[in-house]
């Protein structure tokens, strides 16, 4: 599932002509991504954890 996400977002981003800024920032909304899906396993756990 990250995987897809993280090819769809570098795909739309090398799209478009090689804007730094805005790989950057696609970086960045990856990143972020990344710590919600960590975050949202995390809670997972827990729950199974009770």
């Amino acid at each position: 599932m990250i995987g897809l996400v993280l090819y769809l977002v570098f795909y739309l981003g090398m799209k478009r002509s090689g804007v730094k800024e805005e790989v950057s920032a696609l970086r960045m909304e990856v990143r972020v991504l990344q710590e919600e899906v960590e975050r949202n396993r995390r809670e997972l756990e827990n729950m199974k954890r009770r």
